[in-house]
């Protein structure tokens, strides 16, 4: 976005109608949480995809979703790049569960999400469940 401000010369956004619906649908979907349980008792998740064609604005309404949300008080975890969890990099294959962990992108993405939400994090109820040696 800052490169888009840069060219245009304007610290600004066009909110659409359809931000504004994404908003709202996003809201009905989190709340209640985003796991709920259905009549036969399974848990099921719930998921937004945005999808669309090139340069149609899923970026710039991801983005405006996640400055709402913020704003709303919410923690967000938001990767705008995330080929860089999947491209270069260190890969680790776990041998208790055979799947693949890419321990270096991890750190990075957690050590960026402690610096930008030390705060709000150090308002949640924690409880301390292991205590390893050394």
């Amino acid at each position: 976005m800052e490169k888009e401000f840069d060219e245009s010369m304007r610290d600004a956004l066009l909110v659409r109608h359809s931000f504004l619906d994404l908003r709202d649908n996003y809201r009905r979907i989190v709340d209640p949480p985003l796991q709920s349980t259905n009549s036969k008792g399974l848990s099921v998740e719930k998921q937004i995809v945005l999808d669309g064609p090139v340069s149609c604005g899923k970026s710039i309404a991801l983005a405006m979703l996640v400055h709402w949300a913020r704003d709303e008080g919410w923690l967000v975890l938001y990767i705008p790049e995330g080929r860089s969890w999947t491209h270069g990099g260190l890969f680790y294959k776990n041998p208790q569960t055979g799947l693949w962990d890419t321990p270096v992108q991890a750190a990075q993405i957690l050590q960026d999400f402690l610096k930008y939400n030390e705060s709000s994090l150090m308002k949640l109820p924690c409880q301390k469940l292991y205590t390893g040696k050394g």
